[in-house]
């Protein structure tokens, strides 16, 4: 007799994890035929088998964290086959491969290909640069993509922005008070948080144009990746400036990725309307009893 399953306490994020970090340095390279596909930059040595004969690669890289990558090709003799790099839609101006994201300047960034220290001439097809040579033992190819912030606008074209450091979703910290409610549990619907809500208004806002706070983000010294945002934030911020970091480095703490960009002609008109609507949201909750998502568990 068929009958729902029990609740399971393991949610499908920590499973899915365990299959697909171990399955990644299948994703680094492919094989087609003589063609081999450079798809992720990290650094690793592989032997790969390209028309029937061996060829080795090694890569050297810190990426995300710059953007220099060096691929040195070892095949057994020469061996005649096309290295296909792959140029990230980042690099090329593009978000994903439609416009449902996108950047605010829309601007390409210049990259470089070069082999044994001179560069590489070739054109961009399906997002990947061809080097189509006779290897032999010693050809190194380094590449070079150029790491900046950008500024990405949310899909609804609204006035909200993220920032970026070449593929690295940046975020802040807005506090690490009033966590109760906000940490998942293996409880049925545990997983939604139903904390606090932090009101509209007391997240960051960003005083200027998209193109100026842009340019108000700046990378700090040091080690560890780190940004600094010295331009006009409301409400103001208890240290002297805004501070962002990679989203996957924050943890335990309430955050920010996207932050609305207003105009000093439009600040104190959203102020008002930001109030305005949160004291109808909060006067409608208090007279609620229970709601109903249809098609939600």
């Amino acid at each position: 007799q068929h009958q729902r399953s029990p609740w399971f306490g393991c949610a499908c994020c920590p499973s899915n994890a365990c299959r697909f970090i171990p399955s990644v340095p299948g994703y680094i390279y492919a094989v087609k035929d003589k063609e081999v596909y450079v798809n992720l930059f990290v650094a690793n040595e592989s032997t790969l088998e390209v028309a029937g004969k061996k060829v080795g690669l090694k890569q050297s890289t810190s990426y995300p964290w710059n953007g220099d990558i060096r691929v040195a090709v070892t095949p057994r003799g020469i061996s005649d086959f096309a290295m296909k790099i792959r140029i990230p839609g980042w690099v090329q101006g593009k978000v994903v491969p439609s416009d449902l994201y996108r950047y605010a300047d829309g601007k390409k960034l210049g990259y470089t290909v070069k082999v044994n220290g001179k560069p590489a001439e070739s054109t961009l097809e399906k997002g990947y640069f061809t080097i189509q040579r006779k290897w032999k033992k010693g050809d190194v190819i380094t590449f070079h993509l150029p790491m900046k912030v950008s500024v990405e606008q949310i899909p609804d074209k609204k006035d909200y922005y993220a920032f970026l450091y070449g593929p690295i979703v940046l975020a802040t910290s807005t506090g690490t008070e009033n966590l109760d409610g906000i940490y998942a549990d293996d409880s049925r619907g545990g997983h939604i948080a139903h904390g606090r809500q932090t009101p509209l208004q007391e997240i960051p806002m960003l005083i200027g144009n998209p193109d100026s706070i842009r340019h108000s983000l700046h990378k700090l010294s040091g080690s560890k990746l780190a940004f600094s945002y010295d331009g006009n934030v409301y409400p103001t911020q208890k240290s002297k400036s805004l501070e962002l970091i990679p989203f996957f480095r924050l943890h335990n703490s309430r955050y920010a990725v996207y932050f609305r960009q207003a105009s000093e002609e439009q600040f104190k008109t959203i102020q008002e309307e930001m109030a305005t609507a949160e004291q109808k949201a909060t006067d409608l909750a208090n007279r609620t009893v229970d709601l109903i998502f249809p098609g939600e568990q």
